[in-house]
């Protein structure tokens, strides 16, 4: 009949991991096929079918162009990476919080696996560990669900960053000790700046605030970042010198970033930055250094108001703007996050803490 409509909840998402810049055998390429939910202008809410018990599960991230950035800058520079680790220990372990449909883990456990059958030597004996984190439930089964369709194997573990035991938590179950921490992170978190009138209760929930009456609830668990848009990158941001080694331990993240650099000048550093280097604190007694990737023209707070909108309601849109206003955001940019890790031997200064360079991203056709 005219009025019944058959709308798909799923979606199958096709990955090819190519073999790896500098090695010698090119024929190596990993098919890989991820399930997530479908993309959310479609499912035009954040609730999802379900038979499950559990109220607070919600969609599923769909794979975007911010997941796909993040594989790809990893593709490119694994290698290098690898080459210059210290593989001492038996097993190389990866973390993917925020995990969603588990493709930053799957994808660096098939750029791995193309490694090994093209013969690099440093991974031969090595056992190679991934281990999943999300809030959403629905978004860990999803992850089982990718990595026995592609024959991976992950763990996955419920985790809500924005708990007191949170680190611990994930400390106890890989184990303490640096021999049992993570040699890379991954994460592509919740980072949009979300007012809480269409926040849905799931995220509300997270965050310790009351459900809205008359919300909208058009994002969600994968999508609100708190009215901040940070609440979930300052909390991995914190937890990272825990749970990575100290020896060269890798972090990447994709996200938006607010009020990021404008230009070169040395001002500018101040305003993101430093924050972010603050997150990190100086209380470990490790060193890194990271660089971060945003746009050279990023959105100013009417346009980014009028997208997050969702509709061209005047008032949904003054509803935005006014919200970023309050928390002070007058620019976003997508952006990429890499820090690496460094203990103090070897460290010449002897100092703690991060340094975080940034490099602006020319605008291109």
């Amino acid at each position: 009949k005219d009025e019944e409509w058959v709308v798909p909840v799923v979606h199958l998402f096709p990955l090819q991991i190519p073999h790896l810049p500098g090695t010698r055998d090119h024929c190596d390429v990993n098919h890989m096929v991820l399930m997530t939910d479908l993309h959310p202008t479609v499912l035009s809410v954040t609730s999802i079918p379900s038979t499950s018990d559990c109220p607070d599960e919600g969609a599923v991230m769909y794979i975007g162009p911010d997941s796909i950035a993040l594989v790809q800058h990893l593709h490119a520079s694994l290698l290098g990476y690898i080459n210059n680790s210290n593989f001492g220990r038996p097993e190389f372990r990866i973390l993917d919080v925020c995990c969603g449909s588990g493709v930053q883990a799957l994808a660096a456990l098939g750029m791995l696996d193309v490694l090994r059958k093209s013969g690099h030597t440093s991974l031969a004996a090595v056992d190679v560990e991934a281990v999943a984190l999300d809030v959403n439930q629905r978004a860990l089964r999803f992850t089982e669900f990718n990595a026995r369709l592609n024959r991976l194997k992950v763990a996955t573990m419920q985790s809500n960053l924005l708990a007191d035991d949170a680190v611990t938590s994930i400390e106890e179950m890989g184990g303490r000790g640096e021999s049992k921490k993570f040699d890379i992170l991954l994460s592509n978190p919740p980072f949009i700046p979300t007012p809480n009138l269409v926040s849905d209760d799931a995220a509300l929930s997270l965050r310790e605030t009351a459900s809205v009456p008359n919300n909208s609830q058009s994002y969600g668990l994968f999508s609100s970042g708190g009215v901040s848009g940070e609440d979930c990158l300052c909390a991995i941001i914190k937890m990272t010198p825990r749970v990575l080694r100290s020896d060269g331990g890798l972090m990447g993240i994709v996200s938006e970033f607010m009020n990021p650099p404008l230009s070169d000048s040395v001002e500018q550093k101040c305003v993101l930055l430093t924050k972010l280097e603050q997150w990190w604190g100086a209380d470990y007694d490790v060193a890194a250094s990271g660089v971060l990737f945003t746009n050279e023209y990023p959105l100013d707070s009417q346009v980014y108001s009028q997208r997050r909108a969702l509709t061209d309601d005047k008032s949904v849109i003054s509803l935005w703007l006014n919200h970023l206003e309050r928390n002070k955001i007058y620019h976003v940019s997508p952006g990429l996050l890499f820090v690496k890790l460094q203990s103090k031997v070897g460290n010449p200064n002897n100092a703690t803490g991060c340094s975080i360079n940034y490099r602006l991203v020319p605008k291109t056709n």
